[in-house]
């Protein structure tokens, strides 16, 4: 986390079969804010969250 802290800058990829790419370049904010987090949540996240981390 404070890789986003000292430089917001991301960029994230994903590539697929049948020639699919999709890129997205953008600036991250930390989240804290328990309320904020519930409100986006979706249960498939707990695979890569198994914590709540």
């Amino acid at each position: 986390m404070s890789d986003i802290t000292e430089n917001p800058h991301v960029s994230l990829v994903f590539s697929g079969p049948d020639w699919l790419y999709v890129s997205v370049v953008g600036t991250a904010t930390l989240i804290r804010q328990r309320a904020t987090l519930e409100k986006h949540w979706l249960p498939e996240l707990k695979r890569w969250f198994k914590d709540g981390n």
